[in-house]
């Protein structure tokens, strides 16, 4: 299983963790999967594990957020319209989507 731009909130396994493998192989990337993989995933919190995970062990949130209107962008990367901040005057973003 290949695991990619996610969030691990108040979850458990039934053995206890975050992530549980049970003769799985389970690999944690730090990239953000198709059609999320030009925007960069943030780096959130340890994951719990038992069993054998590679990768590196932290929740990568961020791969998907909410796009703002021409002159806004979002700071936080929230999923909704509320996220988004106007740009200061005489700024802007390069980013697509920011």
């Amino acid at each position: 299983v290949n695991v990619y731009g996610i969030t691990f909130s108040e979850n458990q396994a039934p053995a206890g963790g975050d992530v549980a493998t049970y003769g799985a192989t389970v690999t944690i990337h730090k990239t953000c999967s198709s059609p999320y993989a030009s925007n960069s995933p943030l780096q959130g919190t340890a994951l719990d594990i038992v069993g054998v995970v590679s990768g590196p062990l932290y929740s990568y949130p961020g791969c998907y957020y909410h796009t703002c209107k021409a002159g806004h962008f979002n700071p936080t990367r929230g999923l909704s319209s509320t996220s988004c901040e106007a740009c200061t005057a005489g700024r802007f973003s390069t980013s697509i989507g920011a």
